[in-house]
């Protein structure tokens, strides 16, 4: 069916009338937001329960936020975020005081990092050899570094002075028991 030209033109019209008229312009740019939304919301999701009965199923899951017990629970993932870059190669040891400080150990080049309990950072610790391999804490919360490839034992106190503890005759790569702290 063909449309003749005064039906094209009161199209046209009619056309231009609805852009000239903002309230009915307005009206429906609304009416077709308005669909738009309400056909959405009618695909939303909505709460699914579903059933696992082997570890096999639920191994196919990915666990993201959540940990799951030994008892078999889930219960929320601890939160891991980086406290600060100790600018080591690697870190053998990591041993804590009694006013919280905590010291980490490690290397290229023997140092020691202390973490105050605010998460302040510094070097607590720094020597000649290569890594610092094994912290220990006595009573007075002096620390002891086992450092390698010597054997070297130092004894730093809390106020950062460093004295040599243990020097071997021999070079050894042990690690460092203080029986006394627990």
């Amino acid at each position: 069916m063909r449309r003749g030209s005064a039906e094209i033109f009161l199209e046209t019209t009619q056309m231009i009338q609805v852009r000239r008229n903002p309230r009915l312009f307005a009206a429906g740019i609304l009416f077709v937001t308005v669909a738009f939304f309400a056909g959405s919301a009618l695909r939303a999701e909505r709460t699914r329960y579903w059933r696992q009965s082997s570890f096999e199923e639920f191994d196919k899951g990915i666990a993201k936020g959540v940990a799951l017990r030994s008892d078999g629970k889930l219960m929320l993932a601890p939160r891991f975020e980086p406290m600060s870059d100790p600018n080591s190669a690697f870190l053998w040891a990591l041993r804590a005081d009694s006013k919280g400080n905590v010291y980490a150990g490690g290397g290229s080049g023997a140092k020691v990092i202390r973490y105050d309990s605010a998460g302040k950072t510094s070097t607590f610790f720094s020597a000649e050899e290569l890594s610092a391999q094994a912290l220990a804490i006595d009573a007075q919360d002096n620390l002891y570094v086992g450092t390698s490839p010597d054997g070297r034992v130092y004894r730093v106190t809390p106020g950062g002075e460093k004295k040599i503890f243990f020097e071997p005759k021999i070079q050894t790569k042990k690690d460092l028991y203080i029986p006394w702290r627990k």
